[in-house]
């Protein structure tokens, strides 16, 4: 005898329900204004305040490795399209003025060009691209960010590893 199933809980031969989409979109006029926008101005959850700490700065550090060489242009096209809709990745991290011991952000038009670092990297005079690899990655987990532009970067690294074949043919 089959039991019951528990709420929230389907049978495989039920149809998945799918679930309504959570509304992220900003009004256009913001994404079109260059100036910072007051708006929407947020406060740092304890999270952000925490990462943010001088004595305790995180880097969240992603590496992807490819089958073909990367093209910046098309990665600056679907960022507008998809990364620079998300408020944090618009906002920069500001003093709020009211009270100096808090942090707020505060939203801002972003300047891809100066969040996507593309290396010159002669490959003929590297000694091992793997080891090129990890020292760039190691050490950009050594840096500071600038706070004056929304805290995250795109470093696009085109360089053939044992990994990828992203390298120049």
């Amino acid at each position: 005898m089959e039991s019951p199933p528990m709420p929230g809980l389907r049978n495989r031969s039920e149809k998945l329900v799918s679930l309504k989409p959570i509304e992220t979109k900003r009004p256009e006029a913001a994404i079109e204004e260059y100036d910072m926008v007051t708006v929407e101005d947020e406060p740092l959850s304890p999270m952000a305040r925490i990462f943010h700490d001088p004595g305790f700065y995180v880097h969240a550090v992603a590496v992807m490795a490819c089958n073909t060489w990367i093209s910046p242009q098309p990665v600056k096209d679907k960022l507008v399209q998809t990364l620079l809709k998300h408020p944090r990745f618009t906002s920069l991290m500001v003093v709020d003025e009211d009270n100096l011991a808090d942090m707020k952000w505060v939203q801002t038009k972003v300047d891809l060009d100066q969040h996507i670092i593309i290396p010159e990297v002669d490959e003929s005079r590297l000694a091992s691209p793997d080891k090129f690899v990890e020292d760039y990655i190691y050490n950009l987990s050594k840096t500071n960010l600038d706070k004056s532009k929304p805290l995250w970067d795109l470093h696009i690294i085109n360089v053939k590893t044992r990994d990828s074949e992203s390298g120049r043919v």
